[in-house]
């Protein structure tokens, strides 16, 4: 898009009065100062991710962005904006301008480059979605913890290797996504992120399960593949919210009874690992519609899975079993892959 096609869009926008605009995929190198003629209120779209990683393993994000390494002070004068979204663009930084957008609850920089958080963000006190994957960020710095309304908070795809324990200040936080980084711990003050539903630590080096994620009692998806767990702790029982667990790319060899206890238990990746027995406690998931156990040692499926109504696919593929349980005709909905 040239500058004069793009001024002409700006124009448009401004006399339609549109609150959203998206310019990503537009081969942008520069924008017009006329962008601050924008009644923007709701987004700005400088580039944007088309699709991310699935949910048990990785994959590289799609970004659509433009090619711009700096943006012009007019842009910070959009006071009344509440998303931007700079996805896909060289900028190396965050601009020190975003700490004049008081309006601003969601900042988007997957793929900028980006090296370290800056100090000014702390600034933004409105923020309620921050998200800075796929970049080059080696650590969080400590102003992080006084965006206190934050309720997303995405660092995956960097190079981590600690996560702070200030990260127990952000209580409101709902979802945290920290896969693909090189992290074999958390702090014990995550325990006290009490409203955390979504936790992605898939792709790290941890060699167990973190004891402290038995007190987030209301998790309802925790997803740790590709990792180099070896066993599943009895603890995992206390998570009795837990709609969706990923634990599939790990070593893990006995999976404990205390499982049984997920009643409300929709989803169970366990494939590729060294599971030699299901727990006959595996027919108390009543709730469950997928359960892969592809790639394992296992020789018996238990006759009490039938009592698993809900069971749309179960992967066993590349196991011992040398007889599939009748009781698996029982279940009339059920596409067994092996």
């Amino acid at each position: 898009m040239t500058n004069d096609e793009l001024v002409l869009q700006i124009n448009q926008a401004v006399a339609d009065g549109r609150k959203t605009l998206d310019l990503s995929g537009k081969g942008l190198k520069r924008l017009p100062p006329d962008i601050v003629n924008l009644t923007l209120q709701e987004s700005l779209t400088l580039g944007k991710v088309e699709t991310w990683q699935w949910v048990d393993t990785h994959r590289d994000p799609v970004v659509i962005g433009n090619e711009l390494q700096t943006l012009p002070d007019e842009l910070f004068q959009l006071t009344q904006l509440k998303t931007l979204n700079l996805s896909g663009n060289p900028l190396g930084e965050l601009p020190a301008g975003l700490s004049r957008m008081p309006q601003l609850t969601e900042l988007i920089a997957v793929d900028i480059q980006l090296t370290e958080i800056p100090e000014f963000i702390g600034q933004s006190s409105y923020l309620r979605r921050l998200d800075l994957s796929n970049n080059k960020i080696r650590t969080i710095p400590t102003i992080l913890g006084q965006l206190g309304k934050l309720t997303e908070l995405a660092l995956s795809n960097n190079k981590l290797k600690k996560i702070p324990e200030f990260i127990g200040q952000l209580v409101e936080l709902i979802k945290l996504e920290l896969s693909n980084n090189q992290l074999r711990k958390l702090p014990q003050t995550i325990a006290q992120l009490i409203n955390l539903k979504e936790l992605t630590l898939s792709n790290n080096q941890f060699k167990e399960i973190p004891a402290v994620l038995a007190q987030l009692c209301n998790l309802s998806n925790l997803y740790l593949s590709s990792n180099r767990i070896a066993a599943i702790p009895p603890a995992i029982g206390a998570l009795l919210n837990l709609t969706e667990l990923a634990l599939s790319n790990n070593h893990i060899e006995c999976i404990p009874q205390e499982l049984g206890r997920l009643s409300k238990l929709e989803t169970l990746y366990l494939y590729n690992n060294k599971i030699r027995a299901i727990p006959a406690q595996i027919g108390q998931l009543t709730q469950l519609t997928k359960l892969t156990l592809s790639n394992n040692q296992i020789d018996i499926i238990p006759e009490e899975i039938q009592h698993l109504r809900q069971l749309n696919i179960l992967a066993l593929a590349n196991n011992r079993i040398t007889k599939i349980p009748e009781a698996l005709g029982k279940l009339d909905n059920l596409d067994v892959l092996y």
